[in-house]
């Protein structure tokens, strides 16, 4: 219940502004993450992976930007998958911003060809 709670009150407080610290982001998606793994009974792994140089209190971006990515990779990826996931969201400083990476061990993309 804590979990559940806290995603809430995070969602509520988040929603209300234009952009948000990385800081706080990363919160709330350890939050949900962590109601997912619960939801998962504990299948799921996950670390965040943040540049030593990053200031993630100094670093604004759009509310809940991240999260239906993660959502997609764990309903999508992780879950048909079948064994313990591993979800990794890394952040590193690049020359104006931020590159945001979500990887996980799930099934995957099917990559489709076309010929032209």
């Amino acid at each position: 219940m804590g979990h559940l709670s806290n995603l809430l009150r995070l969602t509520l407080e988040l929603s209300k502004k234009e952009a948000v610290t990385l800081a706080e982001e990363i919160d709330y998606l350890k939050s949900y993450i962590e109601l997912q793994s619960l939801r998962l009974n504990k299948t799921l792994d996950y670390c965040f992976d943040t540049s030593i140089d990053l200031k993630l209190s100094e670093i604004f971006i759009p509310p809940v930007l991240i999260q239906p990515i993660e959502e997609n990779t764990i309903l999508h990826g992780i879950i048909p998958y079948r064994s313990k996931g591993i979800l990794v969201v890394g952040f590193k400083e690049i020359d104006q911003g931020v590159c945001i990476t979500v990887e996980d061990n799930g099934i995957g993309i099917e990559k489709s060809k076309k010929t032209i």
